[in-house]
């Protein structure tokens, strides 16, 4: 008998790991929710007071902070953040497993 525990070693993405549809847009705004979550806690901003600042319902940014985000566009998320005061930059950049010549087609 060993006591050898088997594990399985996680993409990086828990959204993918668990079968989620889209699990990089899942990711994504999980993030921009983390980031709302913790500036609102950081300004000291209830949610009402939040819901008055950014014009978002205080249920909506209730459920963005409680993880409950597959309803929201990640616009909306940025439009958010955005008037909490933050900026918001766009890094593209290839991703790892990238071929590394890509073609575009512009129209």
């Amino acid at each position: 008998m060993t006591n050898e525990i088997k594990y399985h070693k996680g993409s990086g993405n828990i959204f993918e790991d668990l079968g989620f549809d889209d699990p990089v847009e899942m990711q994504a705004k999980a993030r921009l929710a983390g980031k709302i979550s913790q500036l609102l806690k950081e300004e000291k901003l209830t949610q009402v007071k939040a819901s008055k600042l950014t014009g978002v319902a205080q249920g909506d940014l209730s459920k963005i902070i409680n993880g409950n985000f597959s309803g929201f566009t990640i616009d909306r998320m940025f439009s958010i953040l955005l008037k909490l005061g933050q900026d918001i930059d766009i890094d593209i950049h290839p991703a790892k497993n990238a071929p590394s010549n890509i073609n575009f087609a512009m129209a």
